[in-house]
């Protein structure tokens, strides 16, 4: 069968993603490296519980303060956190309005409470549209409580907008994302910063 869907990922595909501006905010709010305390949350799964929506944002807060044994408030966390966020690629978003008149469009993406209203803000203010404007629905990871590239969350995509895995691609930067949904016979591409969209040929 042809092509009817295409799924994208978010952060490096359609906004700059940047995770060494999360270190340098919060090595600017008393940290000594933050690569390594960020490390820590991740081995405690605190990380995790957030991305799948276990935890608040409240709660996260409240349990990174334990952890790392800081007295930062929530909104000073908060806004270090959304540090990593850069700005909208509006030639590619420019692209899917262009895509959105031959194929269902959707996105996939493991973000959390706290990052997904920042990166749709800043969507509204670059691109003048909401974020939701471009697809039929937006797939977060902790709304559906899986990530990628956990092959269920690729499942569970696939259930909900109804149609074939051989009529879906799905795009991302991450290479073990793209791997994952061949898995399930998803159509599948890596698409890095560098690259122009237009080479996809869709």
């Amino acid at each position: 069968m042809g092509l009817k869907t295409v799924i994208f990922d978010l952060g490096g595909v359609l906004f700059e993603s940047d995770f060494s501006k999360r270190v340098a905010a919060f090595n600017a709010l008393g940290f000594n490296n933050f690569a390594e305390s960020y490390a820590e949350l991740k081995q405690t799964g605190l990380i995790k519980r957030l991305e799948v929506g276990e935890i608040s944002a409240t709660d996260f807060y409240a349990e990174f303060r334990k952890q790392l044994n800081c007295e930062l408030s929530d909104r000073q966390i908060g806004d270090a956190w959304c540090k990593m966020i850069g700005s909208f690629n509006l030639e590619r978003l420019s692209l899917l309005e262009e895509l959105s008149k031959k194929y269902r469009l959707f996105a996939c993406s493991n973000t959390n409470e706290i990052l997904t209203l920042a990166v749709e803000e800043k969507c509204l203010k670059e691109a003048g549209l909401p974020l939701s404007s471009y697809f039929e629905a937006i797939f977060y990871s902790h709304e559906l409580h899986l990530r990628k590239p956990d092959l269920e969350v690729f499942r569970r995509v696939v259930s909900l907008i109804k149609e074939s895995e051989d009529e879906v691609m799905f795009i991302d930067d991450d290479l073990s994302n793209v791997a994952a949904a061949r898995k399930i016979g998803l159509q599948a591409l890596q698409l890095l910063p560098t690259r122009p969209i237009a080479e996809l040929n869709l």
